[in-house]
C-alpha cells in the first residue's frame, strides 16, 4: 500500500505530508484545482508514463510504499524539463520502477475506456493478472525472429531465380578486370613515363650534359675530389668545414645516382600508344569504382566473394527454410501455451467480472470472446469484450460511456493482484441514483482487501472514504498555489455538504452530509455481496 506522499520545494504545490489509509482514499476539489495533476505526479513517481504540466518546473514528490515486509521510498525530482527518480536513495530509471510496480499498482483514468477497444491493451491487463508476461514476451520474440527469417527466405528465393543472369554479369566483369591486371602505383608510373616522352628532346640534351659533366676525368668531377681533400683537412679544426664536407658527400652520392639513371634511360624505345591506352582504361575504372588502383583490386575481391555467395545460394536457402519451419513450429507451441494460460485466467475471473457488472447495473451478460489472429505478435488469438443482450453481442465500443467506464473498472479490479493498489480518476463519472449507490457499496467492499485511491466529484463516494483529501487553489501574493489538506470532523462534513449543494450550504445539507458520512463510512453495505478476492 501507499502509506504517504510528501510534496516539497515546488512553486505551485505547497509543502505537505499526506498519510493514506489502507481502505478507500478519496481526493476531491473544484474542477481545475489540480486533482489529476496530483494523481499524475503520484503515478509518474511510480514509473507510469503520465503527463506532468509544464508549470511544474521544480519540486520533489516522495512516495512511501510497503507490501508485506518490503518497504520502498520513491522520489521524483523536478528541475526544469529534467526528471530524476530515486528508489531507496539510489537513482533508477522509469523502466525499472515500472517493472517493480506494474503488478502492485493499477492506475486508470476516466478516459481509459478506449482500452476496451484495443486487443493489445486488454491483453496487457490480462497478462498481468495471469502472470504470463514472460511467455508473451517469448512469443513476441519468436514472432519477430520468424518474420526476419521469412523476409530472408523471400530475398534469397528472388536472388536464386535471378542468379544465372547475375552470375553471368559478375563473371564477365571479373574476367575483364583480371585481364586488365591492375597494379598498385602503375597509374602514376605511366603518367611519369608519358611526361618523359613528351619532353624527349629536352631529356636527351640534359642527359648528354649530365653524362659529360659527371665523367670521372672532367674538370668538375676532379674539382669535387680536390675540394673534398681540402675540406677533410679543415674539418679537424673547423665545425663548419666538417658540415660542408658532409653535404659534399651527399652531393656526390646524388650525382652518382643521377648518372646511373641517365645512362639507363632510353626514351626512344617507349610505346606512347600503349601507355595512353592503359591510362585511358585506368581512368574509366576510376570513374566506375573510385580513384586508385586499390579500388579496382577491391572490386575484383568483391566480385569473387559475390560469385561464391551465388554458388552457395541453394545451400543457404535450404538452411534458412529449415530454420523458418523450426521457428514456425516453436511459435505455434508457444502460442497455444499462451492461449491456454489466458483462457484459464479468463475462466477464473469471469464470474467476478459478471458479478461486478451486475451490481453496477450494466445490462446483459459479460462476454469475453477469442478471435483467431493472423500474423500477430500478441498471440494466436485476440480478445474482444462486450455484453450479450437479447441474444446479440454488443461490443464494448458500442456501450454507453458510463457502461464502458464500469466495464473497465470491473476488469481493473478483478484482473489485478489481491494486494495491489487501485488508483482511479473519476470512476463514478456520469453515474447517479441506484447505480452510483451500488458502485459506492462495491468500492467499499473492495477496499476492505485493497487500497483504493480515487478522484471523485460525488458526495456519496467521498462520504464512504476512510481518508479524505481536499485540493484547493489559493491566490497568495498574486501567485496561484495548490493546497492539499486532510479533512476530518466537521470540516469534512462541511466539504461534503458543499459537494451536495454547492456554495449554498444550509443546516439541511450539513445534516444530510453528516448522515452520509455516518452511514457510508461506518454502516454495512447493502445489496448482493461482491466476492472480490
Amino acid at each position: 500500500m501507499i502509506s504517504a506522499i510528501r510534496f516539497n520545494g515546488s512553486d505551485v504545490i505547497e509543502d505537505v505530508y499526506l498519510p493514506f489509509s489502507k481502505g478507500l482514499n478519496v481526493i476531491t476539489g473544484e474542477t481545475g484545482t489540480g486533482k489529476t495533476v496530483l494523481v499524475n505526479l503520484l503515478g509518474s513517481a511510480l514509473g507510469f508514463s503520465l503527463q506532468i504540466p509544464f508549470f511544474l518546473r521544480n519540486g520533489e514528490v516522495e512516495v512511501h510504499f510497503s507490501q508485506g515486509t518490503e518497504n520502498y521510498v520513491v522520489k521524483l525530482h523536478l528541475s526544469g524539463s529534467r526528471r530524476m527518480l530515486e528508489l531507496n536513495g539510489q537513482r533508477v530509471s522509469k523502466k525499472q520502477l515500472k517493472v517493480l510496480f506494474q503488478n502492485r499498482v493499477i492506475l486508470s483514468s476516466q478516459f481509459d475506456s478506449k482500452i476496451l477497444e484495443s486487443p493489445e491493451d486488454i491483453l496487457n491487463v490480462l497478462d498481468s493478472f495471469a502472470e504470463s508476461e514472460d511467455l508473451r514476451s517469448a512469443y513476441s520474440s519468436l514472432f519477430e525472429q520468424l518474420r526476419e527469417v521469412d523476409n530472408a527466405v523471400r530475398r534469397l528465393t528472388e536472388q536464386l531465380s535471378q542468379s544465372a543472369k547475375v552470375r553471368e554479369t559478375l563473371q564477365s566483369e571479373l574476367e575483364e578486370l583480371k585481364a586488365f591486371g591492375p597494379k598498385e602505383g602503375e597509374y602514376e608510373e605511366l603518367k611519369n613515363l608519358l611526361l618523359k616522352i613528351s619532353e624527349k628532346e629536352r631529356i636527351t640534351e640534359a642527359r648528354k650534359q649530365v653524362l659529360e659533366i659527371l665523367q670521372e676525368d672532367s674538370p668538375f668531377y676532379l674539382g669535387l675530389k680536390d675540394l673534398r681533400v681540402a675540406l677533410s683537412s679543415l674539418s679537424k679544426f673547423y665545425e663548419d668545414a666538417s658540415a660542408t664536407l658532409k653535404l659534399l658527400d651527399e652531393l656526390r652520392h646524388g650525382l652518382e645516382i643521377l648518372r646511373s639513371e641517365a645512362e639507363e634511360l632510353e626514351v626512344d624505345e617507349l610505346n606512347v600508344d600503349k601507355i595512353n591506352e592503359r591510362l585511358f582504361i585506368y581512368e574509366k575504372y576510376f570513374r566506375r569504382y573510385g580513384f586508385g588502383e586499390s579500388s579496382i583490386i577491391h572490386r575484383i575481391q568483391q566480385l569473387e566473394i559475390e560469385l561464391e555467395q551465388i554458388e552457395n545460394l541453394p545451400e543457404r536457402l535450404r538452411e534458412l527454410t529449415q530454420r523458418k519451419e523450426a521457428l514456425q513450429a516453436e511459435l505455434v507451441r508457444a502460442g497455444l501455451d499462451l492461449a491456454k494460460i489466458r483462457r484459464a485466467a479468463v475462466e477464473q475471473a469471469l464470474p467476478d467480472i459478471q458479478m461486478f457488472l451486475r451490481e453496477t447495473n450494466v445490462e446483459g451478460d459479460f462476454v469475453w470472446q477469442w478471435i483467431a489472429a493472423e500474423n500477430s505478435s500478441l498471440g494466436v488469438e485476440l480478445p474482444q469484450v462486450g455484453m450479450m443482450r437479447s441474444g446479440q453481442f454488443v461490443a464494448a465500443s458500442d456501450l454507453s460511456g458510463g457502461e464502458r467506464n464500469r466495464l473497465l473498472l470491473a476488469l481493473r479490479v478483478v484482473l489485478s493482484f489481491p494486494n495491489s493498489v487501485l488508483i482511479f480518476d473519476e470512476p463514478d463519472a456520469g453515474l447517479g441514483g441506484e447505480t452510483l449507490s451500488r458502485l459506492v457499496n462495491l468500492l467499499k467492499r473492495v477496499s476492505e482487501s485493497r487500497q483504493i485511491i480515487l478522484i471523485t466529484h460525488n458526495p456519496q463516494v467521498a462520504a464512504a472514504a476512510q481518508t479524505h483529501f481536499l485540493v484547493e487553489r489559493i491566490l497568495n501574493e498574486d501567485k496561484v498555489r495548490v493546497k492539499i489538506n486532510v479533512l476530518q470532523g466537521q470540516r469534512r462534513i462541511h466539504e461534503i455538504a458543499k459537494m451536495i449543494a454547492g456554495q449554498y450550504v444550509t443546516a439541511t445539507t450539513l445534516e444530510l452530509a453528516s448522515e452520509l458520512v455516518s452511514r457510508l463510512s461506518g454502516g454495512e453495505p447493502f445489496g448482493e455481496v461482491y466476492p472480490g478476492d
